[in-house]
């Protein structure tokens, strides 16, 4: 299976993810290749694996403080799990605009086809489900915290299909996003900036104001613990009793969580070691950093045991690790994708 092309940006920290399914010579390959790439954001069934030719696309560009995301779907069904949204913990929406194909949003065994043209705004904490017979179109993920207060809860907003007919400032966003996806290689990092800037505040100029969000699903209890898992990963202390004090938890329930993840100490040890590797590889901030300063920042006490660990994990020692070693073996295109949408 060919490896996926990553265009470098400054410091190595790649802004363009091309899976390379066009190299892909085996048709098994090809379909495996898709399913890999796309379950960074739903889960896909294939309903005809002989049709995941050449021509699908699943391109990702950073743009600003927000990702563009490019589909060329095969027939597919689509789903986000409560494992995926348990397990990655992010707190952003996702905005996608159909531009070709038949897609519907499946709920409650009921099917809602979607018109070519609209809008569709996911809320990444909450489960969904769609099908295609092959359909073309753009995403852009956002960090829910740049949506207007006024909107409510994005909870409120899953699911919610925003039709061009509906007036023109819909139209005006749809054009926006397909002509910042048509230059997006021209354009240097303020330009893209800008134009983020005009996707989220014509966004918000959208949506209508909701009036009432008290039957808004609130985000899994599961999201918030793995929140605080990542933003206390240098403390020494991060352990089973600190959860279980942070969040009022008898220790069973934070077992349950990880259950499936070998356990929460084993969740802990990947979550430092996956960070340790960005950050030895010069994907985290601008430059590489020290061995002992990236053992410190993960939570290690000494060298060794950071180096042991380390080396359990990846199988080579942290002095080994640098840019290209990274980019050639570690980081698939559903890797680079994730650490984008964490990032965010």
């Amino acid at each position: 299976m060919c490896l996926p092309r990553v265009v470098p940006y400054e410091h190595l920290m790649p802004d363009f993810i091309d899976p390379g399914f066009d190299q892909i010579e085996s048709d098994r390959d090809r379909a495996q290749a898709w399913v890999q790439a796309v379950s960074t954001i739903v889960r896909p069934t294939l309903t005809a694996e002989e049709a995941v030719t050449r021509r699908v696309r699943f391109h990702s560009w950073q743009l600003g403080g927000l990702i563009l995301n490019e589909i060329d779907a095969p027939p597919q069904v689509v789903e986000r799990t409560p494992f995926q949204i348990a397990s990655q913990g992010v707190d952003h929406v996702m905005l996608s605009l159909i531009t070709a194909g038949k897609v519907s949003l499946i709920a409650s065994d009921t099917e809602q086809p979607v018109p070519v043209g609209s809008l569709i705004l996911f809320d990444l904490s909450q489960q969904s489900q769609a099908r295609s017979l092959g359909v073309s179109g753009l995403n852009v993920i956002i960090p829910r915290r740049y949506l207007d207060a006024r909107l409510g809860e994005p909870a409120d907003l899953h699911h919610s299909i925003i039709s061009p007919c509906s007036q023109p400032l819909v139209r005006l966003l749809g054009d926006l996003i397909r002509n910042t996806h048509s230059c997006i290689e021209q354009l240097d990092g303020k330009q893209k900036k800008l134009l983020a800037d005009g996707i989220v505040s014509s966004l918000n100029a959208v949506i209508p104001p909701v009036e009432n969000s008290s039957q808004a699903a609130p985000a899994p209890r599961e999201i918030k613990v793995r929140q605080f898992i990542e933003a206390n990963l240098s403390r020494n202390d991060l352990s089973v009793d600190a959860l279980c004090a942070e969040f009022g938890l008898s220790r069973t329930p934070v077992y349950e969580i990880f259950e499936a993840e070998g356990g929460v100490m084993t969740y802990i040890r990947n979550r430092r070691l996956s960070w340790a590797m960005r950050m030895l590889s010069g994907l985290e901030g601008n430059s590489q950093k020290r061995i002992s300063e990236v053992a410190y920042a993960c939570g290690y006490d000494t060298l060794k045991a950071f180096s042991k660990a380390f080396k359990a994990r990846y199988g080579v020692i942290p002095r080994e690790v640098d840019a290209s070693y990274v980019a050639e073996r570690v980081r698939g295109p559903g890797q680079a994708l994730q650490s984008w949408i964490k990032a965010l």
